[in-house]
């Protein structure tokens, strides 16, 4: 129960005892002083009545004695009137039942109005010759003290409306400050530390939203602190200080994870770069403006990735790596050209002392081709371009891959999505918090005509080029809500989205609705999108993502640490689980960097009540470390491989 409620109750309470102490008092005076009228309204009675029998008493006029008895007695105010001779005998004698109408039982079993007989001597001179004994009907008092009872009833009632009125509006003023404070206080377990600027006018209220504040201000600089601690830890293992770009470690680790991942790739494009004669440019020209030109190099780099949403881009001294996956030869040469173009006007545009700026040598791998043999066959291209000329690209690749055309792709896509012909397999998410939580993720397979299945990193950037991305989505979550709503299990499923999807707004309103017809069981249906999708649409993907809370469901960031964004963005995201990117992982055990970035992001995690799960766990190394990292759950070969799995048996 609030404190408003509380105190409103109190106060009632108050005001109940209050009222009804008052009409206690108002009705024991009024039962009071109707006894005490009673009383001298029968010996009035009494004395007039013996005054007027003396004559008739003394001629013995028992008819005359009765017509004067009848005219009092038949008042009704009388329960008894007795007329009784020297002697002690009854002359006359009226008795009336004790009738009280419209008062209830209880209330005269309550008040119970005991009336008293009262006498009066009839004279005759100094003759005593009889006497008058008169006992007063209670029934009236009884009326009268039952609607003084009610008429205050009324007046409590009324009162105690207005009272609760006007002091449910005051206590409303009065503790807002309060409601703010709780407010503040909840904002601060989410790390939102936010400030009350308005202060309330009682001192006491005043004092503690000024703590709060304080305390507010203070949590503040300690987490950005932490923060700022751990992002510029992580920029120092994983980023070259002159271009901002990843160092070579964090290409080796990110490399390392693709050609793991054949879940989600397919084909990918290396670029590398290598400026020429770069240590010759420092001492000719100095290091400052070495480090210009590399500065320079770094944000070409950038920009022409930058319509790649999932590329990777890194540099070591005169070198620079770029990995593009899931994307064509023919995508991939233009971006060499685009870059190479930009190198031709680097002069110019006084970017650099020289014309001749540097060379790119491209190879095209998969999953089954050797690291070693990529970097070979990327430098041979290099050395190609170099012999070339500068500013020029050389493509070289291992083996012929084989792919499927546009046209081949559309027909497939238009098979998949008007006879539902997909494959769903899930692969198990160990949640080690609560092991009994069973989830899954939902990997799309497409079967092709050779009864050969194909994950969606074969395809999926084929998909988008030919706008078949929503529809393939819509399939996969369609099935995936039919599973729930057909199982009475507990099991939760996780379906990666594609980030692009979240720009329409026509497929947005159909997932919420989806959601929707999912009613209490919307908790078992978790969406996840990739981070570098995220981050290019923070404000977007937060109001979707708390629509989707406000639903019932989940939500899950995937790939996380993969791009170097700081973790303020986590803020407000309403996101509950962190799936760390596998490159973090492989061989953590091996790693003091990795490991002190998986801490670190469980630490903030944790602090934002968001889990981390840990992706591509392989090994019991591995398993181990992030256990003791106090990560909350591990997916990956080690934990289980992706299946088709009929969990309607």
């Amino acid at each position: 129960m609030t404190l408003t409620k509380q105190l409103l109750l109190s106060g009632i309470i108050v005001l109940l005892c209050l009222f009804a102490g008052m009409i206690t008092y108002v009705v024991r005076n009024t039962q009071t002083f109707l006894d005490q009228q009673l009383s001298s309204h029968a010996q009035d009675t009494a004395t007039a009545l013996g005054i007027s029998l003396t004559l008739t008493m003394k001629n013995n006029d028992v008819i005359t004695a009765n017509r004067i008895v009848d005219a009092v007695f038949d008042r009704g105010y009388y329960q008894t009137i007795q007329v009784l001779t020297s002697n002690g005998s009854p002359l006359v004698e009226r008795h009336l039942d004790i009738k009280v109408a419209g008062v209830p039982q209880y209330f005269i079993d309550l008040l119970p109005i005991k009336t008293a007989s009262k006498e009066a001597i009839i004279m005759d001179g100094w003759r005593k010759v009889g006497k008058v004994v008169i006992e007063s009907n209670p029934g009236f008092a009884y009326q009268q003290i039952w609607l003084t009872f009610i008429e205050s009833l009324k007046w409590l009632v009324l009162t105690g409306m207005i009272a609760v009125i006007l002091g449910g509006g005051l206590l409303y003023i009065i503790l807002r400050p309060l409601r703010s404070i709780t407010k503040q206080a909840a904002a601060i377990c989410n790390q939102q530390f936010t400030i009350q600027e308005s202060l309330p006018w009682t001192f006491d209220l005043r004092q503690v939203v000024v703590a709060m504040n304080s305390m507010s201000s203070r949590l503040k600089n300690l987490f950005e602190e932490q923060m700022q601690i751990s992002e510029r830890l992580r920029e120092q293992a994983y980023k070259e200080p002159v271009t901002q770009l990843g160092n070579r470690r964090y290409f080796d680790l990110q490399l390392d994870y693709l050609l793991k991942d054949e879940e989600k790739l397919a084909t990918a494009i290396l670029l590398l770069i290598e400026l020429k004669q770069f240590k010759e440019y420092n001492e000719q020209y100095g290091y400052e403006a070495g480090d210009a030109l590399l500065k320079n190099v770094a944000e070409v780099v950038s920009q022409s990735i930058a319509p790649f949403e999932n590329a990777i881009a890194a540099n070591k001294g005169a070198s620079f790596f770029i990995i593009l996956p899931n994307i064509t030869k023919v995508v991939g040469e233009q971006v060499a050209d685009t870059i190479c173009l930009q190198f031709k006007e680097f002069e110019i545009k006084g970017l650099s002392k020289t014309k001749e700026v540097g060379n790119i040598g491209l190879t095209e791998f998969t999953t089954k081709n050797l690291k070693k043999d990529i970097l070979s066959i990327a430098d041979m291209a290099l050395r190609t371009a170099q012999s070339q000329g500068a500013n020029r690209w050389s493509m070289m690749v291992s083996q012929d891959q084989t792919v499927h055309g546009a046209l081949e792709w559309g027909t497939i896509f238009d098979k998949a999505i008007r006879e539902n012909n997909i494959v769903l397999h899930f692969q198990e998410v160990q949640n080690w918090r609560t092991p009994e939580d069973k989830m899954y993720e939902t990997l799309l397979r497409l079967p092709l005509d050779n009864n050969q299945l194909v994950s969606a990193g074969a395809f999926m950037s084929m998909a988008e080029k030919l706008n078949q991305i929503i529809p393939l989505d819509k399939l996969v979550i369609a099935n995936v809500i039919s599973r729930i709503q057909k199982s009475d299990t507990t099991e939760r499923y996780s379906v990666n989205l594609s980030a692009s999807a979240f720009d329409n707004e026509e497929f947005k309103k159909w997932l919420l609705d989806q959601l929707k017809s999912l009613g209490k069981k919307a908790y078992r249906f978790i969406i996840e999108l990739p981070e570098y999708g995220v981050i290019n649409r923070i404000d977007m993907v937060r109001e979707v993502f708390h629509k989707v809370a406000e639903v019932g469901a989940k939500t899950a960031i995937d790939h996380y640490g993969k791009n170097f964004n700081s973790f303020s963005y986590l803020y407000n995201l309403n996101c509950h689980y962190l799936k760390i990117d596998g490159g973090f992982v492989r061989h953590i055990e091996e790693s003091k960097e990795n490991q002190f970035f998986v801490r670190s992001l469980v630490d903030i995690a944790h602090s934002l009540d968001i889990l981390v799960i840990a992706e591509a766990v392989e090994t019991q190394n591995e398993y181990d470390m992030l256990m003791k990292l106090k990560v909350d759950g591990a997916q990956g070969y080690f934990v289980g491989k992706p299946t088709h799995i009929d969990f309607d048996k």
